[in-house]
């Protein structure tokens, strides 16, 4: 046999593998497309004494089922969209005091780059005038009293 009957043969057996087989073979694409094109990100309130009411969004990225984190472990979850190879979002709050007076802004960004199946997230702080640190992980942000 020369190297052209064998390369015939083989994309014959490809094509009659996957037309046989094709259906029975579960895949990452039978997934639902939400959970395999969506980043999940959280912003968690570990202050004792502040609230963050969402004010802005931008990008691809879903509201969550609250606008409101209140203090001691309320938080908010995120879906940003994997549309592209790059996506971006951020997500801004207003900080509040307990007397209800507002003591200033957060703005945190979300990244996910999806390449050949992998995803590399992160997050960041753009901007911050409340008086609060911030801890950045790759999927989670924890606002924290100074």
């Amino acid at each position: 046999m020369n190297l052209g009957m064998i390369l015939v043969l083989f994309i014959l057996l490809v094509i009659v593998a996957q037309t046989f087989l094709g259906s029975s073979i579960s895949s990452e694409n039978d997934q639902p497309i939400s959970a395999l094109y969506t980043e999940g990100f959280d912003v968690v309130n570990e202050t004792t004494n502040y609230r963050f009411i969402l004010s802005s969004k931008s990008g691809s990225i879903e509201y969550p089922a609250s606008s409101i984190i209140n203090p001691r472990g309320g938080s908010n979850h995120f879906e940003l969209q994997l549309s592209r190879p790059s996506n971006e979002a951020s997500v801004t709050y207003t900080a509040y005091n307990l007397g209800n007076q507002v003591i200033g802004e957060v703005k945190f960004g979300f990244k996910c780059v999806y390449l050949l199946g992998v995803r590399f997230s992160s997050t960041s702080t753009v901007t911050n005038t409340a008086p609060v640190n911030i801890s950045n992980g790759n999927t989670r942000i924890a606002i924290i009293n100074q």
